[in-house]
């Protein structure tokens, strides 16, 4: 291998655990997986009343532009950034039932797909664009657990300020589990495979430096939406 190219798992991943009126973002860097950031973006109850999808735009655009910062804040440069996004899926049982009857699962799925599209039309020199669903990643395991088994893996980083989000929790745990899983059989493209069930939306065979990740990052616009949106950071 020539010299700065990125080893086997060498590569940054964000990943996302949306819902329907906040999500969680977190950036686990190429050395070992160590979250570097997870902050979670909540939607301003004031707003309810809007048009969901305008409610759900909002929602996507505060998410991408988390994600936009951290892409030009040095973060993993010059490695292939994976992002990744879990989607819904419907679950056979009574709270699955619910969540369909009430709508609830058809809106994400809205919110999900706006959500994709920015990011790919949003300029964040991304390698991989990866949608996620909870059958695959995590099975049938109540965000409690996953909860504890987040804490257990920041407590083995160093974190001990514990994170009461379960989105931020849950996105952390797609992280881990997206470098667990993700092959990275040539590490000059880069090309990654990933498990059965995980769709990749978009795959941009590059690896930008860290000058030309921040030049690209420079020429982007920022998104008007925060005045509809808070965020609150737990790392980084």
């Amino acid at each position: 291998m020539a010299p700065n190219e990125p080893a086997a798992r060498e590569f940054t991943v964000v990943s996302i655990d949306p819902s329907m009126w906040a999500a969680g973002v977190a950036v686990l860097s190429p050395v070992c997986g160590v979250v570097v950031d997870a902050i979670a973006v909540t939607f301003d109850m004031a707003y309810k009343d809007m048009p969901w999808p305008t409610r759900a735009m909002l929602m996507a655009e505060a998410i991408v532009e988390q994600i936009r910062d951290r892409a030009g804040s040095g973060t993993g440069c010059g490695y292939p950034l994976v992002i990744a996004t879990e989607i819904p899926s419907n679950w056979f049982c009574a709270t699955g039932t619910a969540a369909k009857d009430s709508e609830s699962i058809q809106k994400l799925y809205m919110m999900v797909g706006m959500q994709l599209s920015l990011l790919w039309s949003s300029g964040i020199p991304y390698t991989y664009l990866l949608a996620v669903p909870p059958s695959v990643w995590k099975g049938q395991v109540p965000k409690s657990i996953t909860a504890k088994r987040c804490a257990a893996y920041l407590g083995h980083q160093g974190h001990t300020e514990p994170i009461k989000d379960n989105n931020v929790t849950d996105a952390i745990m797609i992280g881990k589990w997206i470098r667990e899983h993700g092959v990275d059989y040539d590490p000059r493209i880069p090309s990654l495979r990933f498990p059965d069930g995980v769709a990749v939306i978009d795959h941009r065979p590059h690896t930008l430096t860290a000058s030309q990740l921040g030049e690209r990052v420079g020429e982007l616009c920022r998104l008007q939406s925060q005045a509809h949106t808070s965020t609150r950071p737990y790392i980084g």
